[in-house]
């Protein structure tokens, strides 16, 4: 039987500079509590480990990297702190996009097999 705790998602947030550094500290703060929470419940198979907040495409594009080599990490919860900074996670989102399909309505859809056969 396979371990699943021993598969990790990380949760991941963005958001940008210019709200300026007491905002990024609170919501670094609620992304904690936020990740700490949905790794204590008992709905998720997988363990889930709070990651930085992250500010820049560059930061962005280095997460989706580092994920995408790290052998036990199966995927990513991303949570916006606002909706601005989404369109920087176009280029991390794409090197990733190889290694883990996105679950929207029509990829579920056409997904292979049950949902526990792929993940997103």
């Amino acid at each position: 039987m396979i371990d699943l705790k021993s598969f990790e998602v990380w949760f991941v947030t963005g958001s940008q500079e210019l709200y300026g550094p007491e905002t990024l500290r609170q919501v670094a703060i609620h992304s904690e509590t936020i990740a700490q929470a949905l790794d204590a419940a008992p709905e998720f198979p997988v363990r889930v480990r709070f990651h930085p907040v992250l500010k820049t495409p560059d930061e962005i594009l280095a997460c989706c990297q580092a994920a995408n080599h790290t052998p036990n990490c199966v995927g990513l919860i991303t949570w916006m702190h606002t909706f601005s900074p989404a369109k920087m996670w176009i280029n991390g989102l794409r090197t990733s996009a190889d290694r883990w399909p996105t679950s929207t309505p029509s990829s579920i859809a056409t997904s292979p097999g049950p949902p526990s056969t792929w993940t997103s």
